[in-house]
């Protein structure tokens, strides 16, 4: 009776640790699609910082073209920058 009773004590504990390391990888998984998550989400906010910087570096060039040359499609690029970054005019397809 007794090697009954540890074999089903044992059966007992292993299906009970198979369920907790189901759980935990079940929690595992959710936590990698969260990470996964905020990894996309900081690279995108890298590719809009880094064009927000290159939209900044153009205006200032086209400013000092402007004044160096005193040709007025460098003040037309100028707000045509400003305009696409305020929303007025639709931002030009990607070539």
């Amino acid at each position: 009776m007794q090697l009954k009773r540890l074999l089903q004590f044992l059966l007992a504990g292993t299906l009970a640790f198979a369920g907790v390391i189901t759980a935990i990888a079940v929690m595992l998984n959710q936590l990698e699609r969260k990470v996964e998550d905020a990894q996309r989400r900081r690279y995108d906010t890298y590719l809009l910082a880094d064009e927000l910087r290159q939209s900044s570096d153009d205006l200032t060039r086209f400013a000092r073209m402007y004044v160096a040359t005193g040709d007025d499609r460098y003040l037309r690029y100028y707000w045509n920058i400003l305009d696409i970054r305020n929303g007025k005019i639709p931002r030009p397809e990607r070539l």
